[in-house]
């Protein structure tokens, strides 16, 4: 009897790793990891601030790399400030040849090891002028969906590291 119960225990971890899409990367006989996928995102303003109908446009370059082990399915990018009393608001990420206005997705999974860029503006309303704010990017967001999972459409090793470090911008 003790056979059958570890042969259907081994069937059924094989039917879940297999389900998940999961891969080993153990190739040495020792208990298989699953792979998953890491996204880690950073953020640089890259030119000078610029007034536009009202908006304050700030061209900025977000780089996303895949630091784990597996393929990451197609995800957006998001972009947060906090105004000096604390409270925190999305601002448009305006990025060319993206038909999403707020939010710019890859257009392929990202592999494992690879990064992609997205270069466009944050563009703030007309109530910050002269603001002092603190601006980050979120790879992998969930900003303004319903219904997704609670780690949004990657599931990652790490879902507590796609916030980049926050800069402090001067808003004009």
């Amino acid at each position: 009897m003790k056979t059958k119960s570890i042969s259907i225990f081994l069937a059924v971890s094989f039917i879940l790793v297999s389900w998940t899409g999961a891969t080993s990367t153990s190739t040495s006989g020792a208990t298989p990891q699953i792979a998953y996928p890491d996204l880690v995102s950073s953020i640089k303003v890259i030119g000078d601030i610029k007034v536009v109908d009202g908006s304050a446009r700030v061209p900025i370059a977000v780089v996303v790399k895949n630091q784990g082990n597996a393929p990451a399915a197609r995800f957006k990018v998001s972009l947060d400030y906090r105004r000096p009393d604390g409270r925190i608001f999305a601002v448009m990420f305006a990025v060319p040849g993206q038909s999403d206005q707020w939010s710019p997705w890859t257009r392929t999974n990202l592999l494992a090891g690879k990064s992609v860029t997205f270069t466009g503006d944050a563009v703030f309303n007309p109530s910050t002028h002269g603001v002092r704010v603190s601006l980050w990017a979120i790879a992998d967001s969930c900003a303004g969906d319903e219904f997704v999972e609670d780690y949004c459409r990657v599931k990652e090793r790490n879902e507590n590291n796609n916030k980049s470090a926050a800069l402090t911008i001067n808003l004009p």
